[in-house]
């Protein structure tokens, strides 16, 4: 997995941080936006902090 991006969204009127993936065995064109919630869940091990490239404001 590779972080591409990253960006603040609005849900249910709250800002949710999100990471743009490029997932490890799928091309470009299957990258996902995820909530950074949801890839700390399934990926513990994994540290957002370190891997995020874009500047605040995010890429949309």
């Amino acid at each position: 997995e590779q972080i591409m991006g990253s960006r603040v969204t609005i849900k249910e009127g709250e800002p949710v941080q999100q990471s743009l993936i490029k997932w490890k065995h799928k091309s470009f064109d299957d990258v996902t936006w995820e909530d950074n919630v949801f890839l700390a869940g399934q990926f513990p091990e994994f540290s957002l902090e370190d891997k995020t490239v874009s500047e605040e404001g995010g890429v949309d």
